[in-house]
C-alpha cells in the first residue's frame, strides 16, 4: 500500500480575479478559486462555496448586487484544483 496516499493535508483556498476574455466560455466578472489537497470534487466544492458566498456578500455591502452566472471546475489534480466562477451585476430598479 502506498503510504503517501494516506496523508490528509488541510485543504487551503486561494482566489483572485481573472481578466475578462482570458477564458472564452466565461464573461462578466470572473474569479478563480483554487484549492489544494482536496481529495474529492465534493471536498473541493465544499471549500469553494464559502469563497463564492463571501464574494457575493462583500459586493452587497458596496451597494451592488452580483449574481452567479457560471461555475466550472477547470483543473482537478491530486494536489491542486481550480474552479472558475463568473458573475454579473444584477439590474438595479
Amino acid at each position: 500500500m502506498d503510504k503517501a496516499a494516506d496523508f490528509n493535508f488541510k485543504i487551503t483556498t486561494t482566489h483572485g480575479e481573472v481578466p475578462n476574455g482570458l477564458i472564452p466560455e466565461f464573461n462578466g466578472i470572473i474569479y478563480y478559486i483554487q484549492t489544494n489537497f482536496a481529495q474529492t470534487k465534493e471536498e473541493h466544492e465544499a471549500a469553494v462555496q464559502p469563497v463564492v458566498d463571501q464574494l457575493l456578500s462583500v459586493n452587497e455591502e458596496k451597494y451592488t448586487s452580483w449574481e452567479e452566472t457560471k461555475r466550472e471546475i477547470l483543473i482537478f489534480s491530486r494536489i491542486s484544483q481550480v474552479t472558475v466562477v463568473s458573475f454579473r451585476v444584477r439590474d438595479a430598479y
